[in-house]
């Protein structure tokens, strides 16, 4: 199946975290810090021959391993239990996951240019008359269930994926502690989302929109 652009997916291995994914015709792309900490393996280093000559692509700035070439490396280590079960996961998602009829879906994400930051949709619902600052819209979205907490930083879930609400993009910052450059999900609302985000706060009670700050905010919005 041939594609006009990359597409991007991120499915979740439970209780262990996401998997940035990226479909480009007949190739797959993990992203290479995801695997090597999902599966619990060393990272990639100059002079590493496991992959022959699939070194990692750097996609975007991010190293990306091909799939088979991921599989090879995490087998390597099939001594170790997490990397045995993500070989697992990836054998039962895998298939699934890069079914036509998934990246067909897929497409339909709303463009990032037409979508918001969590913050950018704080600020035009607050001009609109609904106090919500950005911390507690975080909050609300998880009320609502278009958000979870994975680890230290929010993740979309399948409602508003399935939906068209909300939409992430990978965000590159400098990591100086590591050498190079590190990557976040930054939240977008889409259009959609922002409609039903009205729909729904307009019926919200007070006590459903305004209330304590979210334990945990998020570093980013």
């Amino acid at each position: 199946m041939d594609l006009l652009q990359p597409i991007k997916l991120i499915p979740r291995w439970p209780g262990h975290g996401d998997l940035h994914v990226l479909v480009d015709g007949p190739y797959v792309y993990l992203d290479a810090a995801d695997v090597e900490r999902l599966a619990g393996i060393p990272a990639w280093e100059d002079g590493d021959t496991i992959l022959a000559d699939e070194w990692p692509h750097t996609i975007d700035g991010t190293p990306h391993y091909r799939l088979d070439a991921a599989l090879a490396k995490v087998q390597r280590h099939a001594d170790v239990d997490t990397a045995a079960a993500f070989v697992t996961w990836l054998d039962e998602t895998m298939p699934d996951l890069i079914d036509p009829r998934t990246v067909k879906a897929a497409r339909r994400d709303a463009p990032l240019p037409e979508a918001i930051t969590v913050a950018h949709a704080a600020r035009e619902l607050t001009a609109a008359g609904l106090r919500l600052g950005r911390t507690g819209l975080f909050r609300y979205l998880a009320e609502l269930g278009w958000l979870e907490r994975a680890g230290d930083h929010w993740s979309l879930t399948d409602l508003s994926r399935a939906a068209g609400w909300a939409t992430v993009r990978r965000i590159k910052h400098p990591a100086p502690g590591k050498g190079r450059h590190a990557a976040y999900d930054q939240t977008y609302i889409t259009p959609a989302g922002m409609t039903e985000l009205r729909r729904q706060l307009a019926s919200a009670r007070p006590s459903e929109v305004d209330g304590p700050r979210a334990p945990h905010a998020p570093l980013f919005d």
